[in-house]
């Protein structure tokens, strides 16, 4: 018999899942199709030995701006600026989210060798539109209030998201960046903007952490959900583009990627484990760590072969 509480873990570890397999898809178009085979860095990495410290400059002025966002939004709702953040989020979600699917859609045609002006229409149209659906039901209230709609839409926006950055940003620069939002997610949760926001939250109702997967007794973040499938996209394009894994096949191509899942979840179950006795936790740094750890053991194992 399956007790309770292994029933509770594994409800808690599905939005993550699916959010994974959902980036891990867009990831292996974008992958096959090579349309996304550039770095979109402040500093490309592109010079050797200094490409470690390339990562760092380019971690660094990434998290700097989530922090300077994040202390924007704090002050947005302290002087009573929800519908105008609202407003800004809309847009924001609507342009990002058609962009992407746009992107991803060009990756399609691009696999089929499809060029025709119809062709490129339609997927500009069913792009923005889906984009408008998606953002429509994490924001707007007539149908942000089913709650399994929203929560669909959250998760489809987190692996969008995450497969997107993990495509685009150099490898060092992601996990380099990762690991800096591991440790700011600390700092935010505890003493930073998230804090505040928190305490601002129970003051007033604000529409702030409506931005979460929710069930009945526990939220996660869009934000854990962008990192964790940002984290197994990187994981599965170096599995891709890396000769000393790419030569033993599809299967070796794979193995970083289930490695970093596989860690994300015991994290995430461990974080869950935790909550129990807590509040509110951050939810990257269990997870980002033991996932790269993880990928890092299996990279350095086909290294050593």
């Amino acid at each position: 018999m399956i007790s309770e509480i292994v029933v509770k873990t594994r409800k808690r570890l599905v939005p993550l899942i699916i959010t994974m397999f959902i980036a891990i898809g867009f990831s292996i178009v974008g992958l096959i199709s090579g349309f996304f085979d550039f770095n979109a860095a402040f500093i490309p990495e592109n010079q050797g030995n200094l490409n470690p410290l390339i990562g760092v400059i380019n971690a660094m002025i990434l998290i700097i701006i989530a922090s300077f966002g994040g202390f924007i939004i704090y002050l947005l709702l302290k002087y009573k600026k929800e519908k105008f953040l609202k407003h800004f989020f809309f847009i924001s979600f609507v342009f990002i989210s058609g962009l992407i699917l746009f992107l991803f859609g060009l990756s399609i045609l691009y696999i089929f060798s499809i060029s025709d002006l119809l062709s490129f229409f339609i997927v500009i149209i069913v792009s923005f539109l889906s984009g408008v659906a998606l953002t429509l039901a994490i924001f707007h209230d007539k149908f942000s209030k089913n709650v399994k709609i929203k929560n669909a839409s959250l998760l489809i926006y987190g692996g969008l998201i995450g497969s997107f950055l993990g495509l685009i940003l150099p490898n060092w620069t992601s996990f380099l960046l990762l690991i800096g939002l591991a440790i700011y997610d600390i700092i935010a949760v505890f003493k930073g903007p998230i804090k505040k926001i928190i305490e601002l939250n129970e003051k007033k109702n604000s529409f702030a952490f409506e931005m979460s997967y929710s069930m009945q007794d526990y939220e996660i973040g869009l934000g854990d959900l962008t990192f964790y499938s940002m984290l197994t996209c990187s994981a599965l394009k170096i599995g891709f583009e890396t000769p000393f894994i790419s030569q033993y096949g599809i299967i070796a191509i794979f193995l970083p990627c289930i490695a970093s899942v596989i860690g994300i979840l015991i994290g995430a179950i461990i974080t869950f484990k935790l909550l129990e006795k807590r509040e509110i936790l951050p939810g990257l740094p269990l997870s980002i760590g033991i996932g790269i750890g993880f990928f890092g053991i299996v990279f350095l194992i086909f290294w050593l072969l």
